[in-house]
C-alpha cells in the first residue's frame, strides 16, 4: 500500500529509542531489513535533495517537513518522533546546534562543519550504550546512537559512568573516519552491525571509492584506564539537566556561550591555567593535546575547537566550568589575558584578537555579570576605519561632560585601590582622561584636552 507522498511503508520497522539519532535509527532499521543504510536512504526520501543521490550529513541537524512526513510514512512513526532524532529540538539551548539548523534551513548545508563545538556527525560513542541492553531486538541490531554525542560538552556516560571513547579499539581511527559530509559513514554496506566500526580500512581510498569496512565491535570494554570521578560526573549531570526540555532557556544559552568562549581562552592561556581545578590527569591530557597540535604542520594552533578526545574535553571543561562559578569572575578571568600575557609571555597575540572578535560577536548572547568582567580584558571599542579614530563605546550610559577633571577620591579608593603604586593624583586625573575617551571616542590627548588638562608631559605618566 502506498500513501499520498507516493512513499511504500515498510512491513517492519523499530520503536526508536530514547534519545537516539537520526543515523543510529536508520542503521538499525536497515539492519533489520537486510539492506544497506543507503538503500534504506533512498526509499525513505531523505536522499531526494541530494544531486548525487546521497543522504547528507546535515539530515541529522534538521529535516524539512516534507522530509519529515515522508521518513515517518516509510518507516511507520510519529513525525514528532522523526523530529526528535535530530538536532532540531536541542537548538533553543545549545547554541552552536542552533547555529547548525539555521545554516542548513538556509541551504548550507556543509556550513554546520566550521562550527567546532558541534560534531558534523556521531563522533563519540559509550560502548556499554551500544551493546544494548539485554533485550532481544537490542541484542539483535544494538543499542541506541545517541544524538547528544555530538555534542562536545557532552563527554561520559551519566548511566554506566564512563567516559565516552571516540576510536575504534580494532583500527585505531575515530569512528565514522570518513563521513563529514554525509550521514553514514562509507563504507557502508549491508550486513555491518549497526554497533560495528564502519571505518573504511584502507584511509588513502577516497570515499567514492571506499575500502572494506572495518567490522570490529565497538561494544567493548572502555579503553580509558580513568573513570570520571564524582567532580566530573555532577558537571555531566548540570549540562545534561541544562540540554533537557523543560526548563529555562536563556540560563542555558548563556551558560553554553559563556562556556565555549572561556574555554577557548582557557586553551590559549593553557600554561597559566593548568593547576585550576581539575585532576594532574587531566590537565596532563590537555596539556599534551594542545602540545600535539602546537606542532601541527609547522605553525602555531589558534583553534579555540573542541576536543574530540572527551577525556581531554572533560578536563578542559571543568577547569572552565570552576572559573565561571568563581565569586569574583572578573579577578577569575583577569589572570586569562593581562597585558604582559598579551605581548611577552611567548602568547601570539593573534590568538588573542581571535578570541576578542568572538566575544565580540557573542557578547549579547551572554550573561551581564559575564560582560562585565569579559569587558575588562578585550579592547570592546570601535573605529571608523582600519586605523581610524576610536569611536564612541556603545551602551556606556554618560556622556564626557558628566566625568569630573578628578575622579572624586571615594570612587577611586573603591574601583582603584588595586593600583596603589600609582600616585593618588595620577590614579584620579587618569581614570577621568579613559571615561572621557570611552564616552566620547577619539585620543587620549583629545580626552585629556575635553577636561582642560594639558597632556604635553603627562603622557609617560
Amino acid at each position: 500500500m502506498t500513501t499520498g507522498s507516493g512513499r511504500r511503508p515498510f512491513g517492519l520497522s523499530l520503536d526508536p529509542l530514547e534519545g537516539e539519532s537520526l543515523a543510529g535509527f536508520a542503521l538499525r532499521l536497515a539492519h533489520r531489513l537486510h539492506i544497506s543504510p543507503h538503500e534504506l536512504a533512498r526509499l525513505t526520501g531523505l536522499t531526494a535533495q541530494d544531486r548525487l543521490g546521497r543522504a547528507r550529513a546535515s539530515l541529522s541537524t534538521r529535516l524539512t517537513p516534507a522530509e519529515i512526513k515522508n521518513f515517518a510514512v516509510t518507516t511507520r512513526l510519529d513525525p514528532r518522533e522523526v523530529r526528535a532524532m535530530t538536532l532540531e529540538p536541542l537548538a533553543s539551548r545549545y547554541p552552536p546546534a542552533a547555529r547548525g539548523v539555521a545554516n542548513v534551513r538556509a541551504g548550507n548545508v556543509y556550513s554546520m562543519h566550521a562550527d567546532r563545538w558541534l560534531f558534523p556527525t556521531t563522533a563519540r560513542y559509550c560502548p556499554r550504550c551500544l551493546a544494548g541492553d539485554g533485550s532481544d531486538i537490542q541484542h539483535a541490531h544494538g543499542g541506541p546512537w545517541q544524538i547528544l554525542w555530538r555534542l562536545p560538552v557532552v563527554f561520559a556516560c551519566p548511566l554506566h559512568e564512563v567516559f565516552l571513547e571516540h576510536l575504534c579499539p580494532r583500527c585505531q581511527k575515530p569512528v565514522n573516519f570518513s563521513n563529514r559530509a554525509q550521514l553514514f559513514p562509507r563504507p557502508a554496506a549491508a550486513g555491518v552491525h549497526p554497533a560495528h566500526c564502519r571505518s573504511s580500512t584502507d584511509q588513502d581510498i577516497p570515499t567514492s571509492r571506499p575500502g572494506t569496512p572495518c567490522g570490529a565491535p565497538l561494544a567493548h570494554d572502555p579503553l580509558h584506564h580513568h573513570r570520571p570521578g564524582p567532580g566530573l560526573l555532577t558537571l555531566q549531570h548540570k549540562i545534561l539537566r541544562l540540554l533537557r526540555p523543560g526548563g529555562p532557556k536563556r540560563p542555558a544559552q548563556q551558560y553554553f556561550t559563556e562556556l565555549i568562549l572561556l574555554a577557548g581562552l582557557v586553551m590559549i592561556c593553557w600554561p597559566r591555567v593548568q593547576p585550576v581545578g581539575t585532576t594532574r590527569q587531566l590537565a596532563e591530557a590537555v596539556a599534551q593535546h594542545l602540545a600535539i597540535h602546537e606542532g601541527t604542520d609547522s605553525r602555531l594552533y589558534r583553534s579555540t575547537g573542541a576536543p574530540v578526545d572527551a577525556f581531554v574535553c572533560a578536563g578542559l571543561l571543568q577547569v572552565t566550568d570552576r572559573l565561571l562559578a568563581a565569586d569574583d569572575l572578573r579577578e577569575a578571568l583577569s589572570s586569562l589575558a593581562p597585558e604582559e600575557n598579551r605581548h611577552r609571555s611567548g602568547i601570539p597575540p593573534t590568538r588573542h584578537l581571535i578570541w576578542d572578535r568572538a566575544f565580540k560577536k557573542q557578547r549579547s548572547a551572554c550573561s551581564e555579570r559575564f560582560q562585565d568582567a569579559a569587558d575588562t580584558i578585550v579592547p570592546t571599542f570601535r573605529r571608523t576605519g582600519k586605523g581610524g579614530l576610536r569611536l564612541p563605546s556603545t551602551g556606556v550610559g554618560l556622556r564626557p561632560e558628566h566625568i569630573p577633571a578628578f575622579l572624586p577620591e571615594a570612587l577611586a579608593d573603591q574601583h582603584l585601590g588595586f593600583l596603589s603604586v600609582i600616585a593618588p593624583k595620577m590614579r584620579r586625573r587618569s581614570a577621568s582622561v579613559f571615561l572621557v575617551r570611552r564616552a566620547r571616542g577619539g585620543s587620549l590627548d583629545e580626552a585629556a584636552q575635553f577636561l582642560g588638562i594639558n597632556p604635553q608631559g603627562k603622557r609617560n605618566s
